[in-house]
């Protein structure tokens, strides 16, 4: 019996020790089947590091730091990392993390960033409710859609992951999946599976020379799965680019298709884009159902857009805003308008827009491909009135410098004489003598009496030779003037126009809706003061405004000159308006604006240069005003301007203004006659009672 005993212990004590080295060799192998598949990962996105990703800041997002391999490699590899676990991070304050925020993406002079997302199985069965996708939006990954984001997981939910709504706007976002393969062979392909937008198990894999069929095998494989923005008719997809065994990994890894430019073929991608009539720049016809889209007419960012299309392969369609505005900042920092429907993420972008810093905190801008300057828009200059062309051969500045030295020297000559004849003796001119013979020395009548000193001939003769001089060039230049009517100063700057007295002026309505009033109030005193006196008016009404005269439109150039050229100009190309030469920029210039993180905006503005620096800007804009000037107007022109020849004939009307001063000079002849016989009679009359006053007196005595 105890033989029998020992030998029982001895069974079951082996057993059991066989047992306890079965099971640990177990959980050895399955630790080593994880410690291998992590390593296999860990090679993965090692090579993937080193090849595309070695100089870029890195982002390495975890739901929780658990593993300890990943954040190792990418500090070995990359120049900059920061590691986040989104779970502690979405349960802090908001002033941590906003202070996050502000260094997450690293030095904003660098332009390659990564994101590293490391998920684990319990990341996949709530994707879109998981501390990590939360993350992903609240740092607004959306809004750079050039960081390159490469998610590390299993091949379960791979299209859920790369389809996540934070992805949307992103360019290259890679899924490298860690499958196991199963021994039993199923009946659907991955590919198939992923056409059919479903996922996949964590076993299949495609057979080397076995086309489609998935079947058994031994060892692990890492599939690659690339985000594609345009691949499924114009949306995104998902793509499986290549796999690999755990043998394949260490050599280097095909790297076509890893980080290609999705931009490149939008594969019919329909663009919403947001517009507001501006011609030459964008012009449509809008249907008589609201809910359809605008019919855009030819205009130079419809000829723009077309070749972009063209070349891009992508539709679009047109809408106006509700509102039909440009768009005004709101309350809670809403915007209305074009700017509020690209806020809103309700369109893609627009085509003509004014670059502002306001807008630019609200939207994307691409490249600044042309400017529409501001003008003044006035009354051609108007003849001068005839009776004042008797002072119009010298200037102002020239009448006063003359009455001035005509007033000196005949100063000087009194002084001078009157020094010489208490000094030396001699004859002395009185000061309105003095005057009177430097005016008609002035007048090509001097006198007989010229003083006899040396010193006075000499002064006499300076004046002689001034008025000699002065007499020439005014009668030659009163001849010009007479022969060749004169015209009133055009107006070609804010400066002329605030010095025109009874002057005013007017722009149109948008002028209180859109940048056009953050130029006027932030460029100084000058434009400021034309801002606060300026009269709101629709747009013919300005332009009626103006014909009346004394009156000013402010407005952009190309937006006036086609309508002058349809409406006012008449059969010889006379109409009666003037645009000022001198242009005002406005603000920066027009570019087009993109909704936050458009991922195709770059590509865009890379098309926009293009055109650009191959001219076609600007000779579209040139032939798109040409053509709509030489339309056919059944509207008969608003403008005939008189018939006149070239010869002119000098009348009495030339010389009304010498007639004038003549009057003027026979009225104050004739005032200063009747004072001198009105003072004469006084004198007489007080003279007359004084010597009857004297003889009564003497009469008396």
């Amino acid at each position: 019996m105890k033989v029998w005993r020992v030998l029982w212990l001895t069974v079951l004590v082996t057993s059991l020790v066989a047992a306890e080295v079965v099971q640990a060799e177990v959980v050895q192998a399955e630790v080593g089947q994880a410690e291998a598949g992590v390593d296999l990962v860990g090679r993965v996105v090692r090579q993937v590091m080193e090849q595309h990703l070695a100089h870029c800041h890195v982002v390495l997002l975890e739901e929780t730091q658990h593993n300890s391999v990943l954040p190792k490699i990418v500090r070995d590899v990359a120049s900059g990392v920061v590691v986040v676990e989104a779970q502690r991070v979405m349960g802090e304050t908001e002033a941590a993390k906003d202070q996050l925020l502000q260094g997450l993406w690293g030095d904003p002079a660098r332009n390659c960033r990564a994101l590293l997302v490391f998920l684990d199985h319990s990341a996949h069965h709530a994707a879109n409710n998981t501390p990590v996708f939360r993350f992903l939006e609240w740092c607004g990954l959306w809004q750079r859609p050039d960081v390159r984001v490469v998610v590390v997981g299993t091949g379960t939910h791979d299209r859920a992951v790369l389809l996540h709504h934070s992805l949307r706007n992103t360019l290259h976002a890679l899924y490298l999946a860690l499958l196991q393969r199963h021994k039993t062979p199923r009946s659907s392909s991955p590919s198939a599976r992923l056409r059919n937008g479903s996922s996949r198990g964590a076993g299949d894999q495609v057979c080397a020379g076995a086309g489609d069929q998935v079947c058994a095998g031994v060892g692990d494989q890492v599939w690659v799965y690339r985000r594609c923005l345009y691949c499924e008719e114009g949306d995104a997809g998902v793509q499986l680019l290549q796999q690999a065994d755990a043998t394949a990994v260490p050599r280097r890894w095909r790297e076509d298709g890893f980080f290609n430019d999705p931009v490149l073929d939008m594969n019919g991608h329909k663009s919403r884009i947001a517009i507001r009539p501006y011609f030459p720049f964008i012009d449509f016809e809008v249907p008589s159902d609201p809910s359809k889209p605008v019919s855009p007419l030819d205009s130079l960012d419809v000829r723009m857009l077309n070749a972009i299309a063209a070349h891009l392969n992508f539709t679009y369609e047109m809408r106006e805003p509700l509102d039909k505005q440009w768009g005004i900042p709101g309350s809670g920092g809403n915007w209305t308008g074009v700017m509020g429907e690209l806020q809103q993420q309700r369109a893609d972008h627009t085509t003509m827009l004014m670059l502002t810093p306001g807008r630019s905190r609200v939207v994307q801008f691409s490249k600044l491909y042309t400017n529409d300057p501001i003008v003044l828009v006035s009354l051609k200059p108007q003849p001068l009135p005839r009776h004042l062309s008797i002072i119009r051969p010298f200037p102002d500045s020239v009448w006063q410098l003359l009455l001035a030295s005509m007033v000196g020297w005949s100063v000087a000559l009194w002084v001078m004489l009157k020094v010489g004849s208490t000094l030396l003796g001699g004859r002395s001119f009185k000061l309105s003598y003095s005057f009177n013979f430097g005016w008609a020395i002035l007048m090509g009548n001097p006198q007989d009496h010229i003083p006899s000193s040396l010193m006075a001939r000499i002064l006499v003769g300076c004046w002689l030779i001034v008025s000699l001089v002065l007499s020439s060039a005014y009668r030659s230049a009163l001849m010009a003037n007479l022969a060749v009517q004169e015209y009133s100063r055009p107006i070609n700057s804010f400066q002329d126009l605030v010095k025109r007295p009874g002057f005013t002026w007017g722009s149109i309505v948008e002028v209180r809706l859109s940048a056009f009033r953050e130029f006027f109030t932030e460029n100084g005193p000058l434009m400021r003061r034309i801002y606060d006196k300026m009269e709101i008016r629709e747009f013919y009404q300005g332009l009626a405004r103006v014909l009346k005269g004394r009156h000013a439109f402010i407005i952009w150039k190309n937006l006036v000159k086609p309508v002058i050229a349809r409406q006012y100009t008449d059969s010889r190309g006379q109409n009666p308006f003037a645009l000022s030469t001198t242009e005002y920029p406005y603000l920066l210039g027009y570019s087009w604006g993109f909704r936050r993180g458009a991922p195709f905006r770059l590509r865009f503005a890379t098309l926009q240069q293009r055109l650009i620096e191959s001219g076609l800007v600007n000779y579209w804009l040139e032939d798109v005003l040409a053509r709509n000037m030489t339309k056919s107007n059944t509207q008969t022109s608003q403008y005939q301007e008189g018939s006149g020849g070239d010869q002119v004939v000098l009348g009495l009307d030339h010389l009304q203004g010498a007639f004038y001063i003549l009057l003027l000079g026979s009225c104050f002849a004739l005032v200063v006659l009747l004072a001198e016989h009105l003072t004469h009679l006084i004198h007489t009359r007080r003279q007359t009672l004084q010597d009857d006053l004297d003889g009564f007196k003497t009469s008396w005595t």
